[in-house]
């Protein structure tokens, strides 16, 4: 049950932060993100805390705790905020798969049925299906990350243009 709570609450903080990145909502939709996000850091240090198996989440979900405050507030802008919501669903998804492996191991039996059943295809189908496997996790990353490759990127290529005009 503990498990159950913890998946369910992580996959709430996922599903919020990602729509406080792909989406413009108002202030209220930010002040819910930003106590769902301390609240949850809340618990989840207290739970690794308890259990001492994993003192690197407890870290970060301290930060997490620091940054999103609801009370003592820090003024970032909207690109800083994207890319701290970005690196909090990685936290928090990699939290959930953690979890997740003991609650959804019906899921892992499937997968591993899908898995002999494609070991029998001839390499032709084994070949289309990794391919187009390939091509969703790679739009998928793109979308994830979009915003973070963003904001690395513009300034340096930005910065390289300049250099390049100022050169010639």
């Amino acid at each position: 049950m503990k498990n159950i709570l913890k998946i369910i609450i992580l996959i709430t903080l996922i599903i919020s932060l990602l729509i406080a990145i792909y989406t413009t909502q108002e202030n209220g939709f930010y002040q819910y993100v930003r106590w769902l996000v301390f609240l949850s850091g809340i618990y989840f240090c207290y739970f690794y805390y308890k259990s001492s198996t994993e003192n690197t989440l407890l870290w970060l979900f301290l930060v997490m705790i620091v940054l999103y405050n609801p009370v003592f507030q820090i003024h970032l802008g909207d690109d800083a905020w994207k890319m701290f919501d970005g690196v909090i669903i990685l936290i928090s998804s990699y939290s959930l798969l953690e979890r997740s492996e003991k609650v959804l191991n019906p899921l892992f039996d499937l997968r591993d049925k899908i898995g002999s059943f494609i070991d029998k295809l001839p390499l032709f189908f084994k070949r289309i299906i990794n391919l187009i496997l390939s091509v969703i996790f790679m739009i998928s990353i793109f979308f994830i990350f979009k915003e973070v490759i963003m904001i690395i990127i513009v300034p340096i290529l930005s910065f390289v243009i300049e250099a390049y005009k100022y050169s010639s």
